[in-house]
C-alpha cells in the first residue's frame, strides 16, 4: 500500500509543481487579447506638466476613454500666492469648456491642478480627427501636434 502511494505521489509529483502562471502574465494576456492600447502623452506648458492619457481600442480603432492631468509648479509661487491658491476650486475655469465630461481638483497644499475626463466626441473634434475609425499612429500624432507633447504607446 505505501508503495502504491508512494508511486502515486511520485507520478503526481510534476503535476503539483508545474505553476499556472502569475497574475501579471494573465493580466497582461487578457490586455492583448482585448486589443486596448494605452497612450500616454507628457508636455511642459511652462507653468505646470501636462500629461493625456487615451485608451484606443485597436480592435474598434477608437478611442474608448480619455483623460487629461494638469499640475502647476508651485516652486517659483511666494507662500501668499500658495495660500490664495488653497481656497481655489481649480475645477471652475474649466466649467463652461465642453471638452471634458468631468473634473477633479487636485489642491492638496503642494500640488495644485485638475484631473480632468475628456468628452470623447469634442476630443476627435479638437485633434481633427473627423473620421469614425484612426489608427494609433494617427492618434499619436495629432496629440503631439495639438498638445505640443511627446507620446508613448503600451
Amino acid at each position: 500500500m505505501r508503495k502504491i502511494l508512494i508511486g502515486l505521489l511520485i507520478g503526481a509529483a510534476p503535476f503539483m509543481l508545474t505553476a499556472c502562471g502569475s497574475k501579471a502574465d494573465k493580466e497582461k494576456d487578457k490586455k492583448e487579447s482585448s486589443g486596448v492600447k494605452t497612450i500616454t502623452c507628457a508636455g511642459d506648458t511652462g507653468e505646470g506638466k501636462l500629461t493625456v492619457t487615451v485608451k484606443y481600442n485597436e480592435k474598434t480603432k477608437t478611442i474608448s476613454s480619455s483623460g487629461m492631468n494638469y499640475t502647476l509648479d508651485v516652486s517659483s509661487y511666494s507662500e501668499e500666492e500658495i495660500n490664495t491658491l488653497k481656497g481655489l476650486d481649480l475645477c471652475d475655469s474649466f466649467a463652461n469648456d465642453e471638452t471634458f465630461s468631468s473634473c477633479k481638483s487636485i489642491n492638496d497644499g503642494s500640488n495644485f491642478g485638475v484631473d480632468l475626463t475628456y468628452d470623447i466626441a469634442k476630443l476627435k473634434s479638437e485633434l481633427y480627427l473627423e473620421k469614425e475609425e484612426f489608427s494609433a499612429d494617427e492618434l499619436v500624432k495629432a496629440i503631439e501636434e495639438e498638445m505640443d507633447a511627446k507620446c508613448e504607446v503600451k
